[in-house]
């Protein structure tokens, strides 16, 4: 699903009192509280993975206008609250947000449950959970881990294989049912 776009964020402090758009990501999105952060890009990401994607905060909204799958950039501590309200408002409904600070992580938006997880999470398993709900390629050696607990649906994967082959046999059984050739359908000949 390449119109589904995905964005990283990293912050200096998500916790409330921060301002209403972190208090709108901490009330309904997924935050994890026992995260180990780390600066980008990770050493072991591949290049053609990472290249390109770490932008100004300027950039963001060009690149979510063109349907850029994953962008990522740092959100300075002045205005920050004012800044994140314009991106969130900029965004289409198929867009989801990972938003990092150096002791929490949330989720948020497309693709995302809401809730409050103690699990751990680790800097890496946020491109690999952002690659799974976008669909987009990672590099030959994703070495983060999904973290289902954000999902909404921990199966879409299964659920969108199941709508397709039901799909297919709505397809195949009409083609069957329908064998003559187009002109022996009308009497118009």
């Amino acid at each position: 699903m390449a119109d589904i776009k995905s964005v990283y964020i990293q912050v200096e402090r998500l916790e409330a009192g921060s301002g209403p758009s972190f208090e709108e990501i901490l009330d309904n999105g997924a935050v994890f509280s026992n995260y180990v952060h780390d600066k980008w890009p990770p050493s072991n990401l591949e290049s053609e993975a990472t290249e390109g994607v770490w932008v100004e905060y300027e950039e963001i909204f060009g690149r979510l206008q063109s349907g850029q799958e994953l962008s990522a950039f740092e959100l300075g501590a002045e205005n920050s609250d004012a800044k994140l309200s314009k991106l969130l408002d900029a965004s289409d409904r198929r867009t989801t947000f990972a938003i990092a600070s150096p002791n929490r992580l949330a989720f948020y938006g497309f693709g995302v449950s809401g809730g409050r997880f103690d699990s751990p999470a680790r800097f890496l398993d946020i491109f690999t959970t952002m690659a799974m709900i976008g669909e987009f390629y990672l590099g030959k050696y994703p070495s983060g881990s999904v973290l289902f607990e954000a999902l909404k649906n921990p199966n879409f994967k299964q659920t969108q294989i199941g709508k397709l082959k039901a799909a297919l046999a709505r397809l195949e059984k009409m083609l069957k049912r329908d064998d003559r050739e187009p002109w022996d359908k009308h009497d118009c000949a």
